[in-house]
């Protein structure tokens, strides 16, 4: 889990905000795994969706001070960064423009590798967590029906294609558009 607080639209206002990850384990078979806005280049500020992607957080950590190897340690490279990161599965880029018809959000999709097996992703430094997100799965095109195998526990998982959702607080709808 990791708290942070992003920045701040209005100065009186404190904004909270909290990603988790729950590996799969016997007890929850799903795991957790938040969505996040996350910065990718110099372009991006605190609002608006240039610069920015959408991720799925999959595992918080930091890399050990020394390595151990045949009994022996060894300090870690000084390159090495000390601060937490994280693992992302990446979320294509965002559409051109929102979707009117469903009330100004952006659509995404899952991106696999060129082999499509598995989801493209990075590692990268905690601090470029802009802020968590919602996802809304979309069915596909003249389908009314949601897939019975789709379980609140694995949608993002099922699903290839959402909506990002910048109506679920009042600091998304400021920040997401």
């Amino acid at each position: 889990m990791f708290r942070f607080h992003p920045t701040s639209i209005h100065d009186e206002e404190e904004e909270k905000d909290m990603v988790k990850t729950l590996p799969i384990t016997h007890q929850n078979s799903a795991g957790w795994f938040d969505t996040v806005i996350v910065f990718v280049n110099e372009n991006a500020e605190s609002t608006g969706i240039q610069g920015t992607r959408v991720g799925r957080v999959r595992v918080i950590f930091t890399l050990p001070p020394t390595i151990t190897e045949y009994g022996v340690s060894i300090p870690a490279p000084e390159a090495w960064p000390t601060a937490p990161l994280a693992f992302v599965e990446w979320y294509s880029t965002f559409s051109s423009t929102p979707l009117e018809q469903h009330g100004m959000m952006y659509n995404i999709k899952k991106i696999k590798n060129t082999q499509g097996t598995r989801c493209q992703g990075a590692i990268i430094p905690l601090t470029d967590i802009r802020q968590s997100c919602m996802l809304f799965p979309m069915l596909e095109r003249n389908s009314d029906n949601v897939p019975d195998a789709w379980t609140p526990d694995n949608t993002l998982d099922m699903a290839s294609s959402f909506l990002l959702n910048n109506w679920l607080s009042k600091y998304s709808y400021q920040t997401l558009w």
